[in-house]
């Protein structure tokens, strides 16, 4: 979905990504517990896909979540061993 034609999708896409993400920083006391480590295999599989909406030259909202997407990433340790060229480029 981060591929579709359509703006708002891939938006939409990125931010069901982002979601988990955000409820760890969320401080709040709360019963439900989301460890975002168990979504490592599916953020390194699109990874690449991630790292091209960071340069999406339709929508600037896409850019936007992609970026904070990939800083999210970064900062739980999924791109350590990221050697993909292109992706940083």
């Amino acid at each position: 979905m981060t591929s579709d034609k359509d703006a708002t999708v891939r938006i939409a896409a990125l931010k069901g990504l982002l979601a988990p993400f955000k409820y760890k920083q969320d401080k709040r006391p709360t019963s439900l517990q989301f460890d975002v480590q168990s979504m490592q295999n599916v953020c390194r599989k699109f990874l690449p896909r991630i790292a091209d909406c960071t340069d999406d030259s339709q929508s600037l909202e896409v850019q936007e979540i992609a970026m904070e997407l990939i800083v999210k990433l970064a900062n739980e340790g999924f791109l350590d061993d990221w050697d993909d060229d292109a992706g940083w480029d």
